[in-house]
């Protein structure tokens, strides 16, 4: 039996459909990884401890982020990468901190939050809240 144009064309429309089975199911596996970044995590998030201190985590796509603490006597900078295990979110990095005397001092970001219903919890309680 000879083939027509359309036995053609449906049988190249089969094999579009095949490509576009099997990458829709790669891209599904992909974002279903426990590391993956929940949708609507990227973002600051701040803490207010005590009405003086405002601690700021700002998360990247990327997996980078940047720290920022305003205190009354001191403004502190640093970056760090973070990742996803399960519902916590581990930050590692550098911070610089610099005090109203003139005295500079730099730390670790060594941080573990648990991330839940858009909050961001610290093992000793503190909640950051999402604000952009």
């Amino acid at each position: 039996m000879r083939k027509t144009f359309f036995d053609y064309i449906r049988t190249m429309m089969l094999a579009v459909f095949a490509m576009l089975v099997a990458f829709s199911v790669q891209a599904c596996s992909k974002d279903d990884e426990g590391g993956s970044i929940p949708s609507g995590f990227c973002g600051t998030y701040c803490n207010n401890h005590q009405n003086r201190v405002y601690r700021y985590y700002t998360f990247y796509e990327d997996g980078t982020g940047e720290y920022r603490m305003e205190g009354n006597v001191s403004l502190h900078q640093g970056y760090f990468t973070f990742e996803f295990s399960g519902d916590k979110v581990i930050c590692k990095g550098s911070s610089t901190g610099a005090w109203d005397d003139g005295s500079v001092s730099g730390s670790n970001i060594n941080t573990t939050f648990t991330y839940s219903g858009g909050r961001l919890v610290t093992d000793g309680g503190d909640v950051y809240e999402k604000i952009y």
